[in-house]
């Protein structure tokens, strides 16, 4: 099970939405640059959760996704555009005679053009797996209650962000 902490920025009936932010571990990916491709670019990323343990807004909790379901993402996100890409060439190469076209660009014109064709389809697929439990990560834990009143950042006028404690401004 793949494992992320994050904060849980709004709670609702079964579900949250989680902040996560991108640590260390991100950095030695081999697929950050995916991430990145897929809007994940930014250091802070809202989920979606499933919230069986009731987190509340502001608690600190731990987030898990099964192998399987990362593994059968990556597979659609990584080898289908490879094997549009490998298809397409094919493809082209086969067509040329019947396109009265030399089999080199044909197959360089198809291969880019299903390579394009695969993000739809990809888009298409990723909308109905995101409907699936399997594929929406699962708070497991919660690590800590958020804890209001003991330490808060003043942010009032007359405040130039201070640390208040219970109230009173140190």
């Amino acid at each position: 099970m793949l494992t992320e902490e994050g904060i849980v920025l709004e709670a609702g009936a079964g579900s949250a939405y989680v902040q996560t932010v991108r640590t260390d571990a991100c950095a030695g990916c081999s697929g950050k640059e995916a991430c990145e491709a897929l809007g994940g670019g930014n250091r802070e990323n809202k989920v979606r959760v499933i919230n069986p343990m009731g987190a509340e807004v502001g608690d600190r909790v731990v987030l898990g996704l099964s192998g399987d379901s990362f593994i059968k993402t990556s597979f659609l996100l990584y080898m289908v555009p490879v094997l549009g890409l490998i298809g397409g060439g094919i493809l082209g190469h086969q067509l040329a005679p019947v396109l009265s076209m030399r089999s080199e660009p044909a197959a360089i014109i198809f291969s880019f053009s299903c390579l394009v064709l695969t993000f739809p389809v990809i888009r298409i697929i990723a909308k109905k797996l995101e409907k699936k439990k399997a594929y929406i990560p699962t708070i497991i834990s919660i690590l800590a209650h958020k804890q209001e009143n003991l330490l808060k950042v003043g942010t009032g006028p007359g405040n130039l962000g201070g640390i208040e404690k219970d109230g009173c401004a140190s």
